[in-house]
């Protein structure tokens, strides 16, 4: 396990270097709602992710590694709930998408948007592939690589701003969630862009065969790939949606999610 746990550091020291990242972390933005001018734009992946994860869970579990991956899906399950109060603060809202469902519905599905969908279709595929507790580890090791750095870059950016400790799903709470996760994270307290899973020791006693780590670092290399085309969509379609000036939250009103 230890070579696919280093491919997948290698390619998050790689996505790290996108210019979706690099154009987060860009310092000739002419306010904060640019940098999140591309929020929107993931919706179809944040709540498909809650599809990937019920395809990843064991409704019952039987070995240590069906109930570490159950865990991971507990405590990933509800953060959806977050990205949705975001949009609100953000003031994202009917009209952003155009003023109707329509609207809402083609930006959504837009050709321009398919890798976005292409990768909740693709982590389900190499689940339903793979059909192994292992490669669904892996695909968990990715998905959360793949958040490390895109959690790094924002906080990088945003760490010292009031936003910060107002947006849930792109902000401190969700932050300290992941670092807080008991089977370990990718994510750097240290404002490293990239990092080392906090617990990389338990999950290189993982034992593959040599056909089993061939297709796990295949399934690496597809996943990366497609986050690269993401991330690229991502960037292109900042802008895209109509979004008024911030509506920040007083703290004591925050709807905070704590699963």
């Amino acid at each position: 396990m230890n070579e696919i746990l280093n491919l997948i550091e290698t390619k998050s020291e790689q996505l790290a270097k996108n210019p979706f990242c690099q154009w987060i972390l860009s310092s000739n933005h002419s306010s904060d709602e640019e940098t999140f001018s591309f929020t929107p734009s993931m919706l179809y992946f944040i709540l498909g992710f809650r599809d990937i994860l019920n395809h990843l869970e064991y409704i019952n579990p039987q070995t240590e590694l069906e109930k570490i991956i159950n865990q991971h899906c507990l405590e990933d399950k509800n953060h959806w709930k977050w990205y949705l109060q975001d949009l609100k603060t953000l003031g994202a809202c009917k009209t952003s998408w155009g003023g109707d469902w329509s609207n809402f519905v083609d930006k959504i599905w837009h050709d321009e948007n398919k890798p976005t969908r292409d990768l909740v279709y693709l982590c389900i595929h190499l689940i339903k592939k793979h059909q192994s507790p292992k490669a669904s580890l892996v695909i968990i090791e990715c998905l959360e690589s793949t958040f490390g750095v895109f959690m790094s870059t924002i906080k990088s950016k945003f760490q010292d701003s009031h936003i910060y400790s107002r947006l849930q799903f792109f902000g401190q709470i969700h932050q300290e969630q992941e670092m807080n996760h008991s089977l370990g994270h990718w994510i750097d307290a240290d404002n490293a862009i990239t990092a080392n899973h906090s617990q990389v020791s338990v999950l290189e006693k993982i034992h593959v065969t040599d056909t089993e780590k061939a297709e796990l670092l295949t399934t690496v290399n597809i996943i990366f790939k497609q986050f690269e085309l993401v991330f690229k969509t991502w960037l292109q379609l900042k802008k895209q949606y109509l979004m008024p000036r911030f509506i920040i939250p007083k703290p004591e009103l925050s709807a905070v999610y704590t699963n």
